[in-house]
Formats: C-alpha cells, sequence, structure tokens
C-alpha cells in the first residue's frame, strides 16, 4: 500500500517499463517583471493590482502560473493601463494573463490572451470563471495512496487508500 503511483509500459516483447505518473505541468511558466503604467489619464485614486501569466504550448497544455507581478497605481481606466512584460519560453504558441478580481484577494480571472511577451491592460474586467491553473497533487500526504488501480473506459481509475478507503 503507500507506494507512489506508476504506470507499467511494454515497450517490446522484452522491454518493460515503470516509472512515476508526474502530475505536474510538462510546461514552463514564464518568469513576470515588475509591472509598469502605460497610458495617460490614469483614475483619481491608487490601487493595487495583481497579475499572473501562463504560457500555453502548441498541444494547448497550460503551465502553472508566473510569479505574481504587483503595480500600484492610479485606477485604471481605458486611456491609462498596466504593462506587463515576461521572457520568451520554448514551445509556447501563446501567454494566458489573469488579473487578480480585488485587493491581494489571491482569485484570478483571465483577462486576455497574448501571441507576444508583452501585455496591456486597460482596465479589463477578469472572468473568474476562467482561473489559471493550480498544482495537482491528488495523491499527496500519509495514507493518501491508492492500493487499487484500474482502467475503465480509456481512463485510468483509482481506489481505496488509508485515508477513504470506499472513494474512488
Amino acid at each position: 500500500k503507500d507506494h507512489d503511483v506508476n504506470i507499467l509500459s511494454r515497450v517490446s516483447e522484452t522491454n518493460w517499463t515503470l516509472a512515476n505518473v508526474n502530475y505536474s505541468s510538462t510546461v514552463s511558466a514564464p518568469v513576470l517583471a515588475a509591472p509598469s503604467t502605460v497610458g495617460s489619464g490614469p483614475g483619481s485614486y491608487n490601487k493595487d493590482y495583481s497579475y499572473v501569466v501562463t504560457t500555453v504550448n502548441t498541444d494547448g497544455v497550460e503551465s502553472l502560473p508566473s510569479n505574481v507581478g504587483n503595480i500600484t497605481a492610479g485606477s485604471l481606466t481605458t486611456t491609462s493601463g498596466a504593462h506587463l512584460s515576461w521572457a520568451a519560453i520554448t514551445g509556447a504558441d501563446y501567454y494566458r494573463i489573469y488579473k487578480d478580481t480585488s485587493n491581494a484577494s489571491g482569485v484570478y480571472g483571465w483577462i486576455g490572451d497574448s501571441k507576444v511577451t508583452t501585455f496591456d491592460d486597460f482596465n479589463m474586467a477578469p472572468v473568474v470563471s476562467d482561473s489559471p491553473p493550480s498544482e495537482r497533487t491528488p495523491f499527496a500526504g500519509s495514507g493518501n495512496k491508492p492500493s487499487v488501480v484500474n482502467y475503465y473506459g480509456q481512463r485510468q481509475v483509482f481506489a481505496n487508500t488509508d485515508n477513504e478507503p470506499r472513494a474512488f
């Protein structure tokens, strides 16, 4: 019991491999530079804005979010915005940009995509139903490793952990 999840593959008649299942993203996250202001005519009060960026490769796989980029600026308008930039990631098809919905709430919503390594936010409202991916470690912790693994309808099914003996 209490073993990491592995996958056994038959490469040829006499060649079998056993490998750990990796649940992390295989795409590198960009490193977001400190945001700056762009344009003119900001609103009359200062506000904190936070952003993260993800990479999407040509297969449609999205990375985990970048570091958080923070800026305090006059409230954003249609003519005054926040300028974001990051270094290119090899294999990237495009980048997804997410903005914190409120002052340091930690809830990010999508505000746009970019084919280049820059993005200007001119007060775009975040779509909170589309948030950045989060790290998935379904079997982390003591007693959370499954003892039963099977395939059903081309889907891998896990069951029977010490903490949840009747769960699938």
